[in-house]
This record gives structure tokens, C-alpha cells and sequence, in this order.
């Protein structure tokens, strides 16, 4: 008797895995997803370093009263690495 109730409860547990809300069906849909948004972010990020090594356009020249309520601000910056690097800018990026 016992070894019968044994044996349903394993046969219980090994049906709810395979098929259950929460079972291996779900756990593939779940590394799918993972995998996905892996691609995604490595095309995002491909994209960014494409965009940071682009040479940035003439900068329009203007007079100096023009810009006088602005400063250059030294800005710190983190990239995915985490590693920091130190960006100069003189003109609002609005």
C-alpha cells in the first residue's frame, strides 16, 4: 500500500514537471526568452560602440556671447564595462 502511494506521488511529481504551468515547457519558453534579449542586447550594444566611434560632425561656430551663460563641464560617464572615462562638453546636448 505504501509503495503504491509512493508510486502515484512520484508518478504526481514527474507529471507536474513535465507538464505543469511551471514544468520543463516553461523553462524552455523561459531560455528562449533569456537567449533573445541576449541577442538584442549584444546588437544594442555592437550599436552603441558604432555610434561612440563615429566621428562626430563639424561643430556650428558661433560668438562667444552667444554661448556665455554655458561653461565647459567635465562629466563623468560609465560604459557597460563600468569603466569611467571623463567627457568634455561645451555645448547643451538639447
Amino acid at each position: 500500500m505504501l509503495s503504491a502511494a509512493l508510486g502515484l506521488a512520484i508518478a504526481g511529481v514527474a507529471a507536474s514537471v513535465l507538464l505543469g504551468e511551471h514544468g520543463v515547457a516553461h523553462l524552455l519558453r523561459l531560455r528562449a526568452e533569456r537567449r533573445a534579449l541576449g541577442q538584442t542586447a549584444f546588437v544594442l550594444m555592437e550599436r552603441n560602440a558604432r555610434l561612440r566611434a563615429r566621428p562626430s560632425g563639424p561643430q556650428p561656430s558661433s560668438s562667444p556671447d552667444a554661448n556665455s551663460s554655458y561653461s565647459s563641464a567635465s562629466i563623468r560617464s560609465s560604459s557597460s564595462a563600468s569603466s569611467w572615462s571623463l567627457i568634455s562638453t561645451s555645448h547643451p546636448s538639447w
